[in-house]
């Protein structure tokens, strides 16, 4: 009799009303729907609210921290301004600069925003491992000696670098140097072993002025037509900088004109490895005639050779030796046709050159 009115209680009453089982269970769902549902709204706006603040203002000084600590190598560090985690872009790094680890702290290279990628697994083990990079519309600026100048400013960059421990992948990275659009792409290993030369407190070497001597010149180029691109393959170990390589290199340009000489057409294919560079292409169509050449250049033995042949306005040799006003006095009516080869040594210095060519003018009038 106990057993069957205490089992009672928990049924509906005949009178409609609930007992004491059903008024726990309707406590418990009730409870069990409060919890989903409160669930349910941080998951609609408490993440939100979160990624929001975390865009908007940052991850914190240990964030940033480790991540300098992670991003730097043997011989070099990096420092950030403030980190950020956005949805769609991962974590934004803001104000990198890169510096090697020499008493002078010479700033490598500087860049106002830049997007990476670190493993999930990894990071659930709090520990970061860089899974990939993205830079979209950057500015890269990179100094070419010890000072402040000279400089090369890279606008335009956006790139996307595959990462993994021991080598860095380039499938995609483009900038703008002088007017002239470079894409690049290949394979690069150890990259946390690069090592930056050193550089002469006496001032930058002769890699760092050839560099800045080129992008003058480019500079002073006005280029007509779509934008001249220059595309680049290269790969080798960042651990040994001789060891690095371009294994095709070729630029276009539509036309342009060049301390008044005016040019049609420009192209050429270029390869480097083992310090020796071959110009296996180049042509330029000055619209009256085409000048071909090709050659080789070993920097290590320190000689070089260069044939050429062709047709081309001869216009431009005065206009380049003489300037705008005397070259005004030649007028040639037929192109000049040229052929010929020639060699360089520069193995006790200045260098010395020989070679032969043969020269046909055609018709042409001076004064």
């Amino acid at each position: 009799m106990q057993g069957s009115a205490f089992h009672s209680a928990f049924r509906r009453r005949p009178d409609g009303q609930r007992g004491f089982r059903e008024r726990a269970e309707d406590a418990l769902r009730y409870a069990a729907a409060s919890l989903f549902g409160l669930l349910g709204l941080l998951l609609v706006a408490g993440v939100p609210l979160l990624l929001a603040f975390t865009s908007l203002h940052g991850l914190g000084d240990g964030a940033r921290k480790l991540i300098e600590e992670k991003l730097g190598g043997r011989y070099y560090t990096v420092t950030l301004g403030r980190v950020f985690f956005n949805p769609f872009k991962g974590f934004v790094l803001e104000g990198l600069q890169m510096r090697d680890t020499t008493p002078s702290h010479r700033l490598l290279a500087a860049t106002d925003r830049i997007a990476v990628s670190f493993n999930i697994q990894a990071l659930a083990h709090r520990e970061i491992q860089l899974e990939g990079i993205t830079l979209s519309d950057a500015v890269l600026d990179i100094p070419l000696g010890a000072g402040e100048e000279p400089r090369l400013r890279l606008d335009r960059v956006s790139a996307a670098i595959l990462c993994t421990p021991d080598q860095y992948r380039l499938t995609a990275a483009s900038f703008e140097v002088a007017g002239v659009r470079i894409r690049i792409s290949g394979t690069f290993l150890n990259p946390k072993q690069f090592s930056p030369k050193p550089v002469s407190p006496e001032g930058p070497g002769d890699t760092a002025r050839t560099i800045d001597a080129i992008r003058r010149e480019l500079s002073s180029v006005r280029w007509q037509g779509p934008t001249p691109v220059l595309t680049i393959e290269a790969g080798g170990d960042l651990a040994d900088a001789e060891n690095l390589r371009v294994d095709r290199a070729g630029f276009h340009a539509e036309g342009g004109e060049w301390r008044g000489a005016v040019f049609r057409q420009l192209d050429l294919e270029l390869r480097y490895a083992g310090r020796v560079l071959t110009l296996e292409k180049a042509a330029l169509d000055d619209g009256v005639g085409v000048l071909q050449a090709a050659g080789r250049a070993d920097f290590g033995g320190k000689k070089g050779s260069l044939e050429f042949a062709g047709a081309f306005h001869a216009g431009i040799v005065p206009l380049l030796l003489q300037g705008q006003e005397r070259a005004a006095d030649w007028l040639w009516i037929d192109p000049v046709r040229l052929n010929g080869s020639f060699s360089a040594s520069w193995e006790a210095g200045a260098p010395v050159l020989e070679g032969i060519a043969q020269l046909a003018a055609g018709r042409f009038r001076y004064r």
